[in-house]
């Protein structure tokens, strides 16, 4: 590779127009659009009076100076003319994974579980060549975080930021204590890099990475205890229900656990039980065709049949139920959405006094499995009713159906409630315990 181009302050200046637009900025620097040769680049001006980050600049130039590798940020040169310490990048033109996690704009869509998958993939492919040591010495990047993984245009990951970054060339590396800022970001530290004789190990990025992957399913920022209750959710099998709705409702079951047992493993408490980057690579791409597939598999059979007609695995005890109105739902706050939904569908269904068997999944987990096997492999959200032993749909289904007086029609022959409309206990306004509140029990009148 040719070395990294050394730019003069005057061609900086130039190229940013006086450092016109910024498009980020940090405790250390701030980051400003550029052009030069007439193509876009990522201008970063470390703040003068930080002179303990000159040594970073220097070494994040060497080391981005021998990689080559799409998923890798690429150096086009630097500045450090007059006192400056400018490194300028390629620019990428989707910002950071962190904004589209945490700081999405209104109006524009949210990325999909195969993109989430997907700029994942491209960071563990990134991570596996730089340990790999094929390029020149074997690089552990020791900062992975949200905010280091850039986007393009093609929301395709490079990462960045290679400040804090080690290499070793052969033999193991230095035993060199290293210092709390040489760490990492809290959050995303593997346990092991908090012990008194601390060796550096890529397996300290497969524990960022696995936080990476945790987060980017969540959206729940890697520094607010994420480790600490997801393991218990893995442990449960219950990572989609901690994901927004609009990731929960098309993440499909068979991706979901290989997506928890590769996190599982990235945040095994010792290091020598985490996978390799490699393993990594081959797992995920394993998920990612899981989710494909299944993505395809309901598209068409929506397309072709409709998604009423998907449901074919109604089981016969409810098919039967020609008189009954079985409600599907979650008395779970977890996910407020999906409660609000659960509560607007209880309410219409209470106006027209008619016997509701509610099947409360929160409560009762056997439900869980019986709503799974119904939908199996596409995956549902929650309220879901079903009339006469027929699927209706969830929310925007049943109020559709109220409003245009269809619902009317299809409970008109069902049998009138034997319960009270409302009680004492929350006026069925809220979900409380069954002992508690007529309106929210589980009704067997068969």
């Amino acid at each position: 590779m040719s070395p990294p181009r050394r730019f003069s302050l005057w061609e900086i200046e130039t190229a940013t127009n006086r450092f016109a637009k910024e498009l980020g900025a940090g405790a250390y620097g701030t980051v400003y659009l550029g052009n030069i040769s007439g193509k876009q680049v990522a201008v970063k001006r470390i703040k003068i009076d930080m002179e303990n980050l000159f040594p970073t600049f220097q070494k994040e130039i060497d080391l981005l100076s021998t990689c080559n590798h799409a998923n890798i940020i690429s150096l086009v040169g630097y500045s450090d003319e007059g006192g400056e310490k400018i490194i300028v990048y390629e620019f990428m033109s989707n910002g950071t994974l962190y904004d589209h996690l945490y700081e999405h704009q209104e109006g524009t869509p949210r990325m999909t579980v195969e993109q989430r998958l997907q700029i994942c993939l491209g960071v563990a492919t990134g991570l596996k060549y730089l340990h790999s040591g094929t390029h020149s010495d074997i690089i552990i990047h020791s900062d992975l975080k949200a905010e280091n993984i850039l986007l393009n245009g093609n929301l395709e990951a490079k990462i960045a930021d290679f400040g804090l970054s080690r290499t070793r060339v052969l033999g193991p590396f230095s035993s060199k204590q290293v210092t709390n800022s040489e760490r990492g970001t809290p959050g995303y530290i593997a346990p092991e890099c908090f012990e008194a004789n601390y060796k550096l190990s890529r397996k300290s990025d497969v524990y960022a990475f696995g936080v990476v992957l945790l987060e980017s399913l969540c959206e729940r920022r890697g520094w607010e205890n994420l480790t600490t209750y997801a393991i218990h959710w893995i442990m449960k099998g219950e990572l989609e229900k901690h994901t927004p709705d609009y990731v929960e409702e098309n993440f499909f079951p068979d991706c979901v656990r290989a997506c928890e047992n590769l996190i599982r493993d990235c945040l095994e408490h010792d290091q020598d039980k985490r996978p390799t980057m490699k393993e990594v690579v081959d797992r995920l791409q394993s998920a990612l065709k899981l989710q494909k597939q299944h993505g395809h598999d309901w598209s068409q059979a929506t397309n072709q049949r409709g998604k009423s007609e998907l449901l074919l695995n109604i089981p016969k005890a409810l098919s039967s139920k020609t008189d009954r109105v079985v409600l599907y739902h979650t008395s779970s706050g977890m996910i407020v959405k999906s409660q609000e939904a659960c509560q607007e569908v209880r309410q219409i269904l209470d106006t027209y006094g008619k016997r509701v068997d509610e099947r409360d999944l929160y409560l009762h987990r056997e439900f869980v499995k019986e709503i799974q096997d119904i939908f199996r492999p596409a995956k549902y959200t929650l309220p879901q009713l079903f009339i006469g032993g027929k699927y209706i749909g969830g929310v925007d289904e049943v109020r559709k159906l109220h409003w245009s007086g269809e619902l009317k029609k299809k409970l008109e022959r069902l049998p009138k409630r034997d319960y009270p409309s409302f009680c004492n206990a929350c006026s069925n306004t809220r979900f409380v315990s069954r002992s508690m509140c007529q309106a929210c029990c589980f009704w067997k009148n068969d």
